[in-house]
């Protein structure tokens, strides 16, 4: 008998999500999205640490999760947790979930949190 485990992902998000800590790096997926210089969103707010911006332009649906390199690791955790949620929010609205119940966003936010963490931790 052969035993082969697979992936212990129930769903996966609706959006492609990416962790960026470079505004050149944003230009360029920006315009890789088809979004005109015009059209460009701010890369991060002012006086923000961090911003997620959901785009969609009829081929893709992305979120990305822009923040600064922090001086502090722990700055960044509080800030990509937070951004995390945000991630949360916009999947369930697009999928009409109302009530995902309590264990559910637990879950999801975690898991969207960690990778982002994985990433980060690679980028530093």
């Amino acid at each position: 008998m052969t035993l082969k485990w697979i992936s212990r992902t129930i769903m996966e998000s609706v959006y492609k999500i990416a962790l960026c800590t470079d505004e050149k790096a944003f230009k360029k997926i920006i315009s890789k999205l088809g979004i005109t210089p015009q059209d460009e969103p701010v890369w991060l707010p002012e006086d923000a640490g961090g911003y997620t911006h959901f785009i969609d332009n009829g081929e893709d649906r992305v979120c990305i999760v822009c923040i600064e390199k922090q001086k502090d690791y722990e700055d960044a955790i509080d800030i990509i947790n937070h951004e995390s949620v945000h991630i949360f929010q916009q999947h369930n609205n697009f999928i009409q979930e109302k009530n995902p119940g309590d264990e559910t966003p637990a879950y999801g936010i975690a898991t969207i949190a960690s990778n982002l963490r994985k990433e980060y931790r690679k980028l530093k």
